[in-house]
C-alpha cells in the first residue's frame, strides 16, 4: 500500500472565530449524506452553518488545498462562531488520495505507524493560508495510537494561537469502505479535562452508514 503525506495528514488549522451569533437548533442527531456516517451531539451544542464553515476553511487554508470540511459543531451558548470548544469533521476519500479502496485489516498499524512518522506540523504549515500561518506559535503533536477493534485512531496535540493562548486537540480518525473521516476537537488547555465526558460522548458516538463502513473479508 503506497502512502502519501497528503492522505495521512489530516490537519485543521485552529481557528479563531466569527463575530456572528449562532441560530438556534434542537436536533441533536446529524447525519452527512455526502460522505455516509452519523454521530450524536451532546447536549447544548448545534452544527455550524455550512456557508460559514466553508467561508472559513477557505480563509485558514492555501488555495488548491484539497482539506475538506464537511461539518462542524460548537456550543449553543457560544457567542461567536467558532468559539471554543468545537469539532471539525474532515472525510478524506481513499480515490482522491492515491489510494485504491480501503486499507486491509492487517495494513492498518502499519498506516498508523507511517502517521506517527511524519512532521505533522510541517506538512501541516505547509496547507495554510500566508493570512492564518502567523497566527499559530508553538505546535506539538503526538504519536498516533491504533484501535483496531474499533477501526480507528488517535492522535494529540497542543499548540499556541495568536489572541487565544493555549489550546489543546485530539484527532480521531475512523476508516470506513470509502474514506476516513477525522473528528477534530479542539478546547481551550484550562478546560480540557471539563470537556472530557461530552468528548468522549461525542466521538464514541461516530457510526458509518452501512453502505459506507469498513467491509470485512469472507471468512
Amino acid at each position: 500500500m503506497n502512502l502519501r503525506p497528503s492522505t495521512l495528514v489530516l490537519w485543521i488549522a485552529v481557528l479563531l472565530g466569527f463575530f456572528a451569533t449562532p441560530d438556534r437548533c434542537d436536533a441533536q442527531q446529524f447525519r452527512s449524506g455526502s460522505y455516509g456516517y452519523q454521530l450524536t451531539l451532546p447536549p447544548g451544542w448545534i452544527e455550524i452553518p455550512s456557508s460559514i464553515l466553508e467561508e472559513q476553511r477557505i480563509a485558514v487554508y492555501a488555495e488548491g488545498s484539497s482539506i475538506i470540511w464537511d461539518a462542524a459543531f460548537q456550543l449553543e451558548s457560544a457567542g461567536n462562531w467558532f468559539e471554543y470548544p468545537y469539532v471539525i469533521v474532515q472525510p478524506v476519500p481513499y480515490a482522491a488520495h492515491g489510494m485504491k479502496g480501503q486499507p486491509k485489516e492487517d495494513e492498518l498499524p502499519r498506516f498508523v505507524r507511517a502517521l506517527s512518522g511524519l512532521d505533522l506540523v510541517g506538512v501541516a504549515d505547509s496547507q495554510l493560508s500566508s493570512e492564518a500561518r502567523p497566527r499559530f506559535g508553538t505546535v506539538e503533536t503526538g504519536l498516533a495510537e491504533l484501535d483496531a477493534a474499533k477501526r480507528r485512531y488517535q492522535w494529540t496535540g497542543h499548540a499556541d494561537v495568536q489572541g487565544i493562548g493555549p489550546i489543546r486537540f485530539l484527532a480521531v480518525g475512523y476508516f470506513g469502505h470509502q474514506s476516513i473521516v477525522q473528528l477534530l476537537f479542539y478546547s481551550r488547555s484550562g478546560d480540557w479535562d471539563r470537556h472530557s465526558d461530552m468528548r468522549r460522548s461525542l466521538l464514541d458516538s461516530f457510526r458509518f452508514d452501512t453502505d459506507r463502513a469498513y467491509r470485512s473479508p469472507p471468512p
